[in-house]
């Protein structure tokens, strides 16, 4: 079954696209558009534009566009039908469904296909796990209850030929290749995840969509965890592991405790501390933190105390800033949160939580246990490093109090801080400056046409009624005007019926930028261009008309002055 046309075409007529949008990310009115930074790139300057006159979105960093349709697909990997379910059940649009496409059928059936054989190995590692005792007694020493494991649903991968076990479930090779699950060589074919503790990695949905193996016994030869490859399905810079189980509490809270581990996620939802999730990964990602911003304007992040650990904490300040999500850190002396737990209590561990300090704070702190004093240049970079981070803050007043306190901390004078400061406000805004092309108002009268064109039938026919399709002059206009002639349709469903992704996304480019709507309407855009045509068609004559004097052709350099007084007239 799929669901009818009738009900795609009540979801593709949601208005207010923005408010749909805006419950993934921020987003910010600006004119006619709402903008915010892309989820589907990593940036720090927001270029991702939402109209809901025009009914679709369009990043000007990585140049992805689309509906609300597509938009919903992208950023929680479902396929059509999925993302049509998801917006008419939060619109409350009654589903009806009808006998489907067999195309759209096939490919849903294709992802339904490798999301079933993911959850069949899922199963099957859970029963390997109740059957096999050593694997138990493992977990158990390591404080993980039984409760604990099925919430998490852990398993263990010790089948001896998992490429067999899957072709008797029903499923073919190439399935199992593009599960990622098996590995194939000349030799012959064996289990990524062979002798390891799994641990399934999901989406916000609960779906589960790659594992992480775990070894069980040390050993310098082999990596502790690996993960799934890389699929259309799974791609951990866009998950958080056990967000799905804690975002309601995340949100209800308006806090996240971010760690890194998979065992620290799981011993922390253990002690009651639901609201934890885990980073897969050294440091947060700019998609992450779009995921978060859903959900929360908090973070406390316990990060290991080593170096990297540092590090990490400060590259996920400066993304969580971007965000505007406040951050917290804690720190544990060496101990990640996992053994913390097993070693002292949970109001111990909460009480941690709960004396958190702000990261500009744990900054300075950390400052003021070094010997700066007597190292006049490691207090400068001290200072720099500090001022820097300070820039990442939004609030001016803030801004002012924490330069006051370094200023106390550091016994540097306020007023010397407050000149480096600026200094370095100019440097860091002088090299991320982006720098924009000014555009002639001929081309912004074409631009202009274009967008009428593209957005109102009865301006098309009025429009190409005074222009040729050489008057766009760029081949790039010309092209794309020649593609959109014979298409019946404006804005959004105009996109989606043209094909080539470089016209689509000039068009979105020029669709999304409303500006030149306050400078022209289609008379004065047309007096633009035909004034610039008369314009070089004069400079041409004057050009003809001095080669013909060179040449002494008196008859056609007659003509060209007749032209040309002829055209002086008519402009009169």
């Amino acid at each position: 079954m799929k669901i009818s046309d009738e009900t795609i075409q009540v979801v593709k007529q949601i208005k207010d696209i923005a408010s749909f949008i805006g419950s993934y990310i921020q987003l910010k009115k600006r004119g006619q558009n709402h903008i915010g930074l892309c989820p589907f790139h990593s940036e720090k300057t927001p270029s991702f534009t939402v109209s809901n006159n025009k009914g679709f979105w369009h990043c000007f960093g990585c140049h992805e566009s689309g509906d609300l349709i597509s938009f919903v697909m992208k950023i929680d990997q479902l396929t059509f039908i999925e993302a049509i379910k998801e917006l008419a059940n939060k619109a409350n649009i009654p589903i009806i469904e009808i006998e489907e496409n067999p195309h759209l059928k096939k490919e849903r059936e294709e992802k339904e296909r490798q999301k079933s054989l993911l959850e069949i190995y899922k199963t099957h590692c859970i029963s390997n796990l109740k059957t096999n005792i050593r694997t138990q007694e493992y977990l158990k020493n390591r404080g993980l209850t039984k409760e604990t494991l099925e919430q998490f649903s852990i398993g263990l991968d010790n089948t001896e030929n998992l490429t067999e076990y899957l072709n008797n479930k029903g499923f073919n090779e190439k399935e199992i290749k593009e599960s990622a699950l098996c590995i194939f060589t000349e030799k012959g074919n064996f289990s990524r995840f062979k002798d390891r503790l799994i641990i399934p990695i999901t989406n916000t949905q609960g779906q589960t969509l790659g594992f992480s193996g775990r070894i069980l016994t040390k050993n310098e030869n082999q990596a502790k965890y690996i993960n799934s490859a890389e699929s259309p399905l799974f791609n951990k810079r866009h998950l958080l592991y056990g967000i799905d189980k804690a975002k309601q509490i995340i949100k209800k809270e308006n806090h996240a405790i971010i760690v890194e581990g998979y065992m620290d996620v799981m011993m922390c939802h253990q002690h009651e501390i639901r609201n934890c999730i885990g980073i897969m990964g050294t440091a947060l990602t700019s998609f992450q933190c779009q995921l978060l911003k859903r959900y929360t304007n908090e973070v406390t992040l316990i990060l290991d105390n080593d170096e990297a650990g540092k590090k990490a904490c400060d590259k996920s300040y400066e993304l969580l800033s971007e965000f505007e999500i406040k951050t917290y850190i804690v720190k544990l002396d060496k101990k990640d949160p996992a053994d913390y737990l097993q070693e002292k209590s949970t109001e111990e561990f909460k009480t941690q939580i709960n004396n958190a300090t702000l990261f500009l704070d744990h900054k300075i702190s950390e400052a003021t246990q070094k010997d700066l004093q007597k190292n006049p240049v490691e207090l400068t970079k001290t200072i720099d490093t500090l001022l820097y981070f300070l820039d990442k803050e939004k609030d001016e007043i803030l801004k002012k109090e924490y330069l006051k306190k370094i200023s106390l901390q550091l016994k540097t004078d306020e007023t010397l801080l407050l000149k480096r400061h600026k200094k370095e406000q100019t440097i860091y805004n002088h090299n991320s400056k982006n720098i924009t092309l000014i555009k002639s108002k001929y081309e912004k009268a074409i631009e202009y046409l274009i967008q009428q064109i593209a957005s109102n039938l009865h301006a098309k026919q009025t429009i190409l009624t005074h222009l040729t399709i050489e008057d766009f002059q760029k081949i790039e206009y010309i092209n794309l005007i020649k593609t959109i002639i014979p298409i019946n349709e404006t804005n959004e469903r105009l996109l989606q019926s043209i094909k080539d992704k470089k016209q689509r996304n000039i068009l979105s480019n020029i669709l999304i930028d409303t500006e030149n709507n306050s400078i022209f309407h289609i008379e004065t855009a047309l007096h633009v261009i035909q004034t610039k045509k008369e314009k070089e068609e004069r400079k041409n004559i004057i050009i003809s008309l001095k080669k013909s004097e060179r040449e002494n052709k008196e008859t056609q350099s007659q003509e060209y002055f007749k032209n040309l007084t002829l055209r002086s007239i008519a402009n009169e």
